[in-house]
């Protein structure tokens, strides 16, 4: 009984109609994923640290988490882009883990858990301003 529980809860998706944000900075992101595949087969895996737009983003939030001094609190100036639905977020239950962990430290309150467009906004904007310092810096 208690395992049908947990398989729920792992399928559990706060985030599934939230869409995820970058920084539009032109071709730079291309430089970083796989997905410049389908534009130049020729590339390898190893010449890009990141297969999906996801991977990106996700590295991008938790960079600027931990550097804590890239944070954009609005976003509302910068020309982004929604590349994909929180729904991908629901294969990865460690990822919607570490995006609530992250949201419940910023705005010291667990009662933000209640709001998950407010802590997917907190994670688009530590992921902008990850991003941002990436495209800047490759």
């Amino acid at each position: 009984m208690s395992t049908n529980i947990n398989m729920q809860f792992d399928k559990f998706n706060p985030f599934s109609r939230e869409n995820l944000l970058l920084p539009d900075v032109g071709d730079s992101y291309d430089l970083l994923t796989n997905l410049t595949k389908k534009r130049n087969p020729g590339k390898s895996n190893e010449e890009t640290p990141f297969r999906l737009y996801v991977d990106l983003w996700f590295f991008s939030l938790c960079m600027c988490t931990k550097l804590g001094s890239h944070y954009i609190e609005d976003t509302s100036n910068i020309k982004c882009k929604n590349f994909e639905s929180g729904s991908i977020l629901g294969s990865s239950p460690n990822r919607i883990s570490i995006i609530t962990a992250i949201a419940i430290s910023h705005e010291s309150d667990i009662d933000i858990i209640q709001d998950s467009s407010k802590m997917m906004r907190i994670a688009n904007n530590y992921a902008a301003g990850g991003a941002l310092y990436l495209a800047k810096n490759i």
